[in-house]
């Protein structure tokens, strides 16, 4: 991204994001100097992902077609592992050491539940299926939980269940003909579908 790359999209109404990347390009810097550079710029914390099966598309899940998958996908954006908290220390060396740490905030968590709420209150079943991570990360992701559970007391009108990550993929045609909208801090249900 040039120098100036935020200046020139800064009045725009809308960013969208397709693939990004080049083969010549390392991933993490396509990702952290461009995306995530526009993401944390200008607190894009959401990243919302409408999945459907379009006409004339064939569909991996098998017997599947227009009109069968119809979710929006709602990630964080900016906290969780797009945090940037971490780093590398004695490289090339037998002790070196890579970390990355996984960031959640009461008040980030808060605004993805909201949004994640606001939108299945828009859809035909008002169903919202929460993915966590919280049999492994059990502070950080323990903490969305709690926070979404509080949250979902505001939405009496919205029904919300829960799904480990892990088991998504295995559940994937269940959740592809119940689920409204999906609230994932982790991205495998919608590699899938990309």
């Amino acid at each position: 991204m040039p120098e100036n790359g935020l200046d020139q999209i800064r009045n725009m109404d809308a960013i969208y994001f397709g693939s990004a990347g080049a083969p010549d390009v390392p991933d993490h810097i396509t990702l952290w100097g461009f995306r995530l550079a526009i993401c944390q710029g200008f607190d894009q914390y959401a990243n919302v992902r409408p999945a459907r099966v379009l006409p004339g598309v064939s569909c991996p899940l098998a017997g599947y077609g227009p009109g069968d998958v119809d979710w929006i996908i709602v990630r964080e954006n900016s906290e969780g592992e797009y945090a940037g908290v971490g780093g590398r220390a004695h490289q090339g060396h037998d002790a070196e050491v890579g970390m990355d740490v996984a960031v959640f905030t009461r008040s980030g968590v808060e605004r993805i539940a909201r949004l994640a709420f606001d939108l299945a209150r828009t859809r035909p079943r008002k169903l919202l299926t929460m993915v966590t991570k919280s049999n492994a990360q059990r502070h950080g992701m323990v903490m969305w939980d709690s926070v979404f559970e509080k949250v979902r007391l505001d939405y009496p009108d919205v029904t919300m269940d829960k799904m480990l990550v892990d088991a998504t993929p295995a559940d994937l045609g269940g959740t592809a003909t119940t689920a409204d909208v999906t609230s994932a801090v982790i991205a495998a249900i919608n590699q899938e579908n990309e």
